[in-house]
């Protein structure tokens, strides 16, 4: 069986240069439903059989009736069941099945919110009570050992010993010991060397894990959330964007990159223009999101000129051979020195209206406002919280 894969589309309305609204469906959403389409339209061309959303379809537990309806309709343009498996993202509570994925049933082969199996599939969901791989499946040593298990599909993030600090820290993600553990009884002399594949949605870069027998894959982000999922202009290696296909009975799987939504920190506008006119057409990038971050002296007069970019933009797109998702200016945040600094001076207070005038006098803020109104507004404010706390 050929099986595609994709995980984490965040379909959604994010704030953060959203664009237009139409319809209650805005430019980002729009953005993540094209890139799920072109997903759908390649595993087609692959000759699936079925596709798999690895957890994390919507981007919220309490999605619009536009956004639902949206994401329906493009589902519907599968020529393929589609199952979906219940993500972090779309959990309402820690009760098993509540989720937000349930009105997308009709039209969908099925939602997975419960450990299962699936035609030598292990099918690991979200579990928002924490439930191990090894309770879920306490017999899947043996039956791998057997052959009636060819991998798994989950949504949990695959640690290793070079994972992050706080990947160390997550309840939710799986240790890529766990996942090999089944190769255990594999490897044993005079046993059929069976193999194992693990794929997983929920952490946002892929990764490929080898293991002895197979292969343990962060499926990736399809669409990237915000610039916490930075993209490189100068590395061709594409982190976001995956779509795997994945032939159970051979066990070969492949990766291809879906053009999407791609963020990017660059230094100027220049760069955003050089990447819209020369680096975007060779790039896997579909649309692309810049950071600029200045200094607070600087930031009203570079936004202006970012919108006019943006502007100039959108009179004449044809004009660039790249697609702009937006320009987010932002003041360069302070060093850490300056951080501790604050930080001890608003400790040092000797009471709350202290440390709130110690804290304001020592911050850039764009447009240079008056720190003194600055101040007297923030008191007023939190008079104001307290009356209706009382």
């Amino acid at each position: 069986m050929r099986i595609a894969i994709v995980a984490d589309v965040h379909v959604g309305n994010h704030r953060k240069l959203g664009g237009p609204m139409v319809n209650g469906v805005n430019q980002r959403a729009h953005y993540a439903l094209t890139s799920l389409a072109g997903a759908l339209g390649a595993a087609e061309g692959t000759d699936c059989e079925t596709f798999w959303v690895a957890g994390d379809l919507l981007d919220s537990a309490n999605p619009s009736p536009a956004i639902l309806a949206r994401t329906q309709a493009t589902l519907q343009m599968a020529t393929m069941p589609v199952h979906l498996l219940a993500g972090n993202h779309e959990q309402v509570s820690t009760s098993a099945g509540h989720h937000s994925l349930a009105p997308l049933a009709p039209v969908v082969e099925k939602i997975w919110d419960e450990p299962d199996f699936f035609e030598g599939v292990a099918v690991f969901p979200f579990s928002p009570t924490g439930t191990s791989l090894a309770r879920a499946f306490p017999h899947l040593d043996d039956m791998v050992k057997g052959g009636e298990v060819r991998g798994i599909i989950g949504h949990f993030g695959i640690r290793s010993p070079e994972s992050p600090p706080w990947a160390h820290q997550s309840a939710t993600a799986v240790d890529v010991s766990s996942v090999e553990h089944p190769y255990h009884h594999c490897l044993a002399p005079g046993l059929p060397q069976h193999f194992l594949h693990c794929f997983a949605g929920d952490w946002h870069r892929h990764k490929r894990h080898q293991l002895p027998r197979g292969d343990a894959v962060q499926v990736g982000a399809l669409v990237p959330t915000g610039w916490s999922d930075l993209s490189s202009r100068l590395d061709a290696t594409d982190l976001y964007g995956s779509l795997i296909v994945w032939d159970t009975e051979t066990g070969e799987w492949s990766r291809k990159v879906i053009p999407g939504p791609r963020f990017f920190t660059v230094p100027s506008l220049s760069d955003v223009e050089h990447w819209l006119k020369s680096e975007a057409p060779t790039s896997p990038y579909g649309y692309g999101f810049f950071r600029i971050r200045c200094d607070p002296q600087s930031f009203q007069t570079l936004s202006k000129q970012a919108k006019d970019f943006e502007n100039s933009y959108m009179d004449d797109p044809h004009s660039f051979q790249g697609n702009l998702g937006g320009i987010l200016v932002e003041i360069e945040p302070p060093p850490a020195a300056h951080l501790q600094n604050l930080a001890q001076d608003v400790r040092a207070a000797d009471n709350l209206n202290g440390a709130l005038e110690s804290y304001v006098i020592r911050t850039a803020f764009a447009g240079e406002p008056d720190k003194k109104e600055v101040v007297e507004r923030s008191r007023y404010f939190l008079r104001e919280a307290g009356s209706e706390a009382g």
